[in-house]
């Protein structure tokens, strides 16, 4: 669920996470599987980016970050990975390519097995998970360009990422699980719930100090 529905809210945004697909496998094609019994499951795909990821790069010459510090979506992913709080948004889950980032690997979303021991409503505002795009900033942007990337980025959360229709992305992403109209409320609450702390959170991680929650009206500040 978490892969799935991340990538499709991703591309809702306009954000470069690869094309994700459902793949039905057979048990053939995983011989050896723990999580695969038999017969044919459907489980998560994505297109291949076909290049290194970030973390290789970075191991062939530090001189690359230089690319991530230039990226101009730096600001709106850390702002979808705290607000769906994907804590794992290593170099390892960057590919790049050809002058573009693409994302990878969103299994960590929904803050995942904290998510099963205290429930979606349990982590609405909730700041314990690390931002790992937001620490890079931190580290390798001069202060002014922070306080650029930040203001550029509460823009995109009212005008871009408090207008998605949620509950269509819910349903696009045809997930079994939120099949039942409970599952489906809750999901679109923690959503909806958790993008009006997601402005305040990430600028605690950004800049080290506390922001308005975002308000219903896009005017908001």
């Amino acid at each position: 669920m978490a892969e799935l529905l991340f990538a499709t809210i991703a591309h809702a945004l306009h954000l470069p996470a690869a094309r994700p697909f459902l793949v039905k496998v057979p048990s053939t094609a995983v011989a050896g599987s723990r999580l695969h019994a038999g017969g044919t499951q459907t489980v998560y795909g994505c297109q291949d980016a076909r290049s290194k990821s970030f973390a290789v790069m970075l191991n062939e010459t530090s001189n690359n970050k230089a690319l991530l510090r230039k990226w101009d979506k730096l600001g709106e992913v850390a702002a979808l990975d705290e607000w769906l709080i994907n804590g794992d948004r290593n170099f390892g889950n960057l590919i790049y390519s050809n002058g573009a980032f693409t994302l990878i690997d969103h299994a960590e979303a929904f803050a995942n097995q904290h998510a099963n021991l205290w429930g979606l409503e349990d982590l609405i505002a909730t700041d314990f998970v690390a931002n790992k795009l937001a620490q890079f900033a931190t580290e390798e942007l001069s202060k002014s360009k922070v306080n650029a990337m930040w203001a550029n980025t509460q823009k995109w959360l009212h005008d871009n990422a408090a207008a998605l229709d949620v509950k269509d992305c819910i349903d696009r992403s045809q997930i079994e699980y939120v099949r039942s109209p409970h599952t489906h409320q809750e999901l679109v609450r923690f959503i909806e719930g958790r993008l009006t702390f997601t402005g305040s959170l990430l600028c605690q991680k950004l800049l080290g100090q506390a922001s308005l929650s975002l308000q219903t009206s896009p005017a908001a500040t």
